[in-house]
């Protein structure tokens, strides 16, 4: 198995998914493996594309026969990272990207070892992530629950391979490719 899993985390608005997004423009041959979700189907969405789809029986008999890498319930919906999906990608010696909380990069990191790359993306100040979260519409009470997690957060820092700080998107995108580059071997651009 010579796959990796990169696996992008931080705060939540410090462009974890746009730095992504560049990358896999750049590098089509990224695969990106949709978590799972109890929550509705949205206009626009499908089956995989953002996330696959289950009720809550199904899923809760996923959690029972340890279908899920890390699982949580948010906002009375639950979301959970399937195994099997990243077990076939890393036999197949393909290059996963995927944005994950704090802790479930570090269930990915032990679920899967030097086959994931932990990278720690981080504003370049707390006032700026204050910035760019009310900037892209976040009401103010998901703002204050996002900012109670922010020492958490920095706690789980030293446990990553490499952070990069993102007070510029062009230049966090580069360091992110470097990332890239140094870890997932014989990668190529488009």
């Amino acid at each position: 198995m010579n796959g990796k899993i990169i696996v992008f985390s931080g705060f939540s608005g410090v462009g974890k998914n746009t730095i992504i997004n560049e990358l896999k423009t750049k590098y089509p041959s990224l695969l990106y493996i949709p978590s799972m979700t109890t929550r509705k189907m949205r206009v626009g969405e499908t089956e995989g594309s953002p996330y696959f789809f289950v009720d809550r029986d199904e899923f809760k008999s996923r959690i029972a026969n340890d279908y899920f890498i890390e699982y949580e319930e948010v906002h009375g919906n639950w979301y959970g990272t399937p195994k099997d999906k990243y077990y076939e990608a890393i036999e197949n010696n393909f290059v996963v990207v995927k944005d994950i909380d704090v802790n479930g990069a570090v269930a990915m990191k032990e679920e899967f070892g030097d086959h994931t790359v932990l990278v720690y993306i981080e504003p370049p100040s707390i006032e700026a992530l204050k910035h760019r979260l009310l900037t892209r519409g976040d009401n103010s009470d998901d703002i204050i629950r996002r900012l109670k997690r922010v020492d958490y957060e920095l706690s789980k820092k030293p446990l990553f391979d490499e952070i990069v700080v993102n007070d510029d998107l062009e230049k966090a995108v580069l360091k992110c490719e470097e990332v890239l580059l140094k870890y997932a071997e014989g990668i190529d651009p488009s």
